[in-house]
């Protein structure tokens, strides 16, 4: 039996106790091994946020901070990373998701109309967040979730709370020192907050049910098409590692 088959028995049955039963969602459907899903999304998410996401994962060096003089005294301008949501730009959103997808998979229409006609997608989401007390407002809280769960996934490793945390700190250090973040309106924080959201929600729920059904080979095409995904940004999950100073170079 392989290691990838005896993680995943391990994984199913720790998923069939009490407490990973009381935590279970309702299902959403496979969209998580869509190309189109993930590309069409990570379209509407702006490119400032992903190049600094980048950066954060990656340890490079992004554009020099903005300054201003106060008393004699040079100051670093930060980003404000909280966005007030927009119920329509959330309704406008989901309405164009569903239009591209819809036609994937015909069987599973019901259910993507189902998923994406109200809050469910984003609600599953922020059940997400809530175990590692994130804001589902803060863009650099919902962009440490999709690259933490994507690291989870890829690399079949749960990350510790405290791992999540220095990821998060260093997502957000370099989002709040990006001159691009400080100039995004609202509705560009929310546009890309929501996109990453959904991509992490559909995947993360994807990767649950496939463990609780010990679905190793559908699991492995998992986690190979949110490697390419994150390829196509730049980064390597394989290659990363996740500890107290957050991603780092294996």
């Amino acid at each position: 039996m392989s290691r990838l088959a005896i993680l995943l028995i391990t994984a199913a049955l720790l998923s069939a106790s009490p407490a990973g039963r009381a935590q279970d969602s309702p299902p959403l459907p496979s969209l998580f091994l869509s190309s189109e899903f993930y590309d069409g999304l990570l379209q509407k998410v702006s490119k400032a946020t992903l190049a600094a996401g980048q950066r954060s994962v990656l340890g490079k060096a992004g554009p020099p901070p903005l300054t201003t003089n106060r008393d004699g005294m040079t100051e670093t301008l930060t980003a404000n990373l909280y966005y007030a949501p927009s119920d329509g730009i959330s309704r406008t959103l989901r309405q164009q998701i569903v239009s591209k997808v819809i036609g994937l998979d015909p069987v599973q229409q019901p259910l993507v109309r189902e998923a994406f006609a109200g809050a469910t997608i984003w609600q599953q989401f922020e059940q997400l967040l809530a175990g590692s007390g994130y804001n589902s407002r803060n863009i650099a809280d919902v962009m440490a979730a999709y690259y933490v769960s994507a690291w989870e996934i890829v690399n079949l490793r749960s990350a510790t709370p405290s791992d999540s945390r220095a990821a998060r700190d260093r997502i957000a250090w370099s989002l709040k020192r990006s001159p691009e973040i400080m100039f995004m309106s609202d509705a560009e924080k929310q546009r890309s907050a929501e996109s990453l959201g959904i991509i992490t929600a559909v995947s993360a729920t994807g990767s649950r049910s496939l463990l609780q059904r010990n679905d190793a080979k559908t699991y492995a095409m998992l986690q190979e098409r949110v490697n390419q995904s994150f390829l196509q940004q730049g980064v390597d999950m394989k290659q990363l590692s996740l500890g107290r100073y957050g991603f780092v170079a294996r």
